[in-house]
């Protein structure tokens, strides 16, 4: 006899996974900024670390810019194919935007090469000018001192 078998739907599992990650923040004592919440509940949804919840820095801003650039129909440049992958290209497409990821690109692997910068700058460089990648590189910088020093 064939036992039948339930499955769950992918937006099911989702919408469980960020039940349970919602009632763990909430018995660590976590509450999260609105305007932050959904983009640390994917990132621990992703990972499964909760330690992201106390981790993650984010730009004064920086989410209301992202969701006008998204809504204004701008792309999303990714360092990694895999980040790529998990973007939403029919939402994307929607807003008049796509994801790019310039990693393997000939061009970029040639110019990290030539300049002896590291590719994810030089994925950039692609897209944008000299003064904007190299404007990129010295936030990355910046940015990895400060977590780096506390």
């Amino acid at each position: 006899m064939e036992q039948e078998r339930n499955f769950l739907r992918p937006a099911d599992i989702e919408r469980e996974s960020m039940r349970i990650i919602g009632g763990e923040l909430a018995q660590r004592g976590i509450a999260l900024p609105p305007e932050h919440e959904a983009v640390v509940k994917r990132v621990i949804h992703t990972t499964a670390d909760f330690d992201y919840a106390g981790s993650l820095r984010f730009t004064d801003g920086g989410a209301e810019a992202a969701v006008a650039a998204l809504r204004e129909g701008r792309s999303i440049v990714t360092d990694t194919n895999m980040a790529k992958a998990g973007i939403s290209k029919a939402a994307l497409s929607k807003l008049g935007g796509e994801a790019v990821c310039f990693m393997a690109d000939p061009e970029t692997v040639r110019q990290a090469r030539e300049r002896g910068i590291p590719i994810t700058i030089a994925n950039m460089a692609v897209i944008y000018s000299e003064d904007q990648a190299a404007y990129a590189e010295e936030e990355i910088v910046k940015e990895l001192r400060e977590v780096l020093n506390g």
